[in-house]
Order: structure tokens, then sequence, then C-alpha cells
């Protein structure tokens, strides 16, 4: 799986960079988006939601070669809408049309990687938490100039590569590294940790889990070591429209089926390892 998880993304972060900009104009919506999945496990007699993903952050949401969505996210998404009975189609769009699609009603769910914030919460509703993820920095050890590093103080005017998938992420960086103009942001975490292995930045920041997975799947990498940004936790958990009970109960009642069962459990050993979630 992990060999398999690297190549797909390589292709992802290769199709980003080539494809150029996602950032949509005014007039993008849900239905702009392909739908490029549906739950095999379709019951005619249950309700059909849209689920909204941008399918480009291995481990957690991406494509497959075949172009089906893939990851922890998903599939977990997938056992919770059968313990929930219900079903989803999956639509790739992109995170800023996140607030726009659950207001319009094209998308009824979100599935990518969202975390909870007030400033979310205050314009949207969320499942209970299904994960929880600090925020790293990554830096290769074994080189003269990294040898010192022993904390976060020692990235004051060394370069850090964020991707562009977090909203906070190049401010931390920002404050970590002492100016602006020592953050390189990327397409992904597959170009940050490229940008890490050419020499171009001294440290990558992002989610604790990926960085981790991303060393775990290419044990020939140079080796790293990492630093937790400590007031970088963050709860990510499903969202709906501000008020859409019906859906939130639903994706809370297959949460707590699949936590109980063990479903939940497996998939995290699958996509993450001994990593602690």
């Amino acid at each position: 799986m992990k060999k398999t998880l690297f190549l797909t993304l390589l292709s992802v972060a290769l199709l980003t960079a080539c494809g150029g900009s996602e950032t949509p104009t005014s007039t993008t919506t849900a239905a702009s988006t392909a739908a490029v999945a549906d739950n095999p496990d379709r019951n005619p007699t249950w309700q059909t939601y849209t689920v909204g993903s941008q399918l480009t952050y291995p481990p957690f949401h991406y494509q497959d070669e075949k172009g089906e969505p893939i990851g922890f996210e998903m599939e977990l998404l997938k056992a919770v809408a059968k313990a929930g009975e219900f079903n989803i189609t999956v639509q790739h769009a992109p995170r800023t049309t996140l607030e726009q699609t659950l207001n319009d009603g094209s998308i009824q769910i979100w599935s990518s990687t969202v975390s909870i914030s007030p400033e979310r919460t205050a314009q949207m509703d969320f499942s209970q938490p299904f994960m929880y993820s600090d925020r790293d920095v990554i830096y290769i050890q074994d080189t003269e100039a990294n040898k010192t590093i022993t904390n976060l103080t020692h990235f004051k005017n060394k370069k850090l590569a964020v991707n562009e998938f977090s909203s906070s992420a190049k401010e931390t960086a920002t404050k970590l590294t002492g100016s602006e103009a020592n953050v390189v942001v990327t397409k992904s975490y597959y170009l940050s940790m490229k940008e890490l292995f050419a020499g171009n930045v001294d440290g990558v920041l992002d989610n604790g889990l990926v960085l981790a997975n991303y060393t775990q799947s290419n044990p020939t990498a140079p080796k790293t070591r990492s630093i937790l940004v400590a007031e970088e936790k963050k709860d990510f958990a499903f969202a709906v429209k501000k008020g859409n009970t019906e859906i939130l109960n639903k994706l809370n009642k297959g949460l707590e089926k699949v936590k109980a069962d063990g479903t939940y459990q497996k998939l995290v050993e699958k996509w993450f390892g001994n990593e602690q979630i």
C-alpha cells in the first residue's frame, strides 16, 4: 500500500504542478466539478448525499490511477455512510468553495481534512471529530547546518516550505522564520518535501501524520527529524450546512458505530501504522 501511495502521490503532485492554480473564480460552484465516485454499497432506499473533497492530499483524500477517491478519510466516510444508512457521491472540489457549496446545496457534506475552528463553527456545523493531528516541522537530520537544530527557535532566518492547502501554515511559518520572505508555498506536501530534499528549504511545516506517512513510505529518502508545533493541534470532522441536523445525526450515528465495531481502528492502522491518533 505504501509503495502505491508514493507512486500515486507523485502522480498527484505532477498533475497539480502542470495543471496550474486550483484557485476558483467567483463563479466556481460544485456543478463545475465532476462526480468521481459513488458508494459501491449503494442502497436504493437510502438518501444520497453529494460529498465535496479536494482530492489532492494523501494519505487522507486523493485519487488512484483510475481517478477513484481513496485515502483514510474517504474509506472512513464510506464506512460511516453504510453504518449511518445513507449513500454518498464524491466530487473533487477546491476547498475554497467549502462554505459556498454547503450554503447553495450543491454539496451536502465536506470531507477534506476540515479542521474545527471558531470561525468555521459560526458558518457551518461539524460532526463529532474523527481525528486530531498536530503540525510538525520536519528537516533532514544528517547535515552540518542542521546539527544545531533542537527546537523551533532554531528555524529563525531559515526557510520553510508549506503547501497552499493549509490556510494557517504560511502564517505559522512566517512567525517561526521571522519573515514571509523565508516561506516557500507549494501546491502539495510532496512538492514541499521535494524542495527540502533538493536543499532549497531547511524544513517543511505540515500535518504531522502526513509527514510521518511520507517518511514511512520512502525508506530510502534522507533521514529526517520532526519538531512538534504545540499550538497547532487540530480536530478534523465532517462539515455540513449550518442547521442540517438530519445529516449531522446520520454522520454521528455512523461514526459511533464504526468506532464501536473496530472498523475505525482498522483504517487507522492501515493508513498510519503505529502513529498515535
